[in-house]
């Protein structure tokens, strides 16, 4: 296990019953193209942060046909957080909480420093700060290691030296953490993500 003050890591965490759960939820025609600049004082260090990647939300589909998923999802987080922060967490609300990101290195996919704290959507402007509803943030890789070059997740005040996530490794963090992953140069990076939600910290 390798942990910072800022991100918990756990290699190889999800055994392959569960892996397969999250795999076969995805369907080729659920994937949808994202590629934005967003401008936000505080988003970033220079107020600028370029996603370009390929994601499934998983909240335009079914919650019924997802609640083994979903189930799945938070109980993982749930110990994580409980040995770790203890933060006062809820389940997951299908509100823009669980998507899947690929990342395909013949695309130079790559998401620049953020972070997840979202306080508000309204009319396509996002607002950003330690009073938000995500309180972690938990990814779950679904590729090898060796399936992508480039890809590495990391976490601000730290990235002199990051992290390539490989299959069934979880990575947790606050979601005021800024953090990021570098473009892939070569394969695929899969992952799934979920944004864990809870009563605001202050």
């Amino acid at each position: 296990m390798s942990r910072t003050s800022r991100s918990v890591h756990l290699p190889n965490f999800v055994d392959a019953d569960t892996l397969k759960v999250f795999k076969d939820t995805i369907k080729p025609d659920m994937w949808q193209d994202a590629t934005s600049v967003a401008d936000i004082k505080g988003y970033s260090s220079t107020g600028k942060c370029y996603n370009i990647r390929q994601y499934i939300h998983l909240k335009t589909h079914s919650q019924s046909a997802h609640d083994k998923l979903y189930s799945k999802l938070f109980n993982i987080v749930k110990g994580i957080n409980e040995d770790h922060w203890n933060f006062d967490i809820k389940s997951f609300d299908n509100n823009d909480s669980v998507h899947y990101v690929l990342y395909k290195g013949d695309k130079n996919h790559h998401f620049d420093w953020h972070r997840d704290d979202l306080v508000s959507f309204d009319k396509g402007k996002r607002s950003y700060g330690p009073t938000a509803a995500r309180k972690l943030t938990i990814m779950v890789c679904l590729s090898n290691s060796n399936d992508y070059a480039g890809g590495e997740f990391q976490v601000d005040a730290e990235y002199n030296g990051g992290t390539r996530p490989g299959l069934g490794d979880v990575i947790v963090w606050p979601g005021y953490v800024r953090h990021r992953c570098t473009p892939v140069t070569s394969g695929e990076r899969l992952v799934l993500v979920g944004f864990v939600p809870g009563p605001n910290f202050v």
